[in-house]
């Protein structure tokens, strides 16, 4: 598993989803007057928005990739 891929943080994303609603759920009974129940989709959109800055700032400390021949001249591009 690769942390700067982005399917990776989104497939993170989704299962921590889908955990959270059943688990509200199945504690809540369904029942939206219980206290739980306020918070079924601000907590996911609290997890998504970490994700988002967690790999982000993951990107911004990556060390640049490597490119091989960087330091060679490239070749002359010609008109066809």
């Amino acid at each position: 598993m690769k942390l700067d891929e982005a399917t990776t943080w989104r497939r993170a994303g989704w299962i921590a989803t889908v955990l959270w609603v059943i688990y509200v759920y199945e504690t809540t009974k369904g029942d939206p007057a219980h206290p739980l129940f306020n918070y079924i989709f601000l907590v996911p959109l609290s997890l998504w928005l970490l994700f988002i800055l967690a790999r982000r700032f993951m990107r911004e400390r990556a060390p640049p990739p490597a490119t091989e021949g960087a330091d060679e001249k490239a070749p002359p591009k010609t008109k066809r």
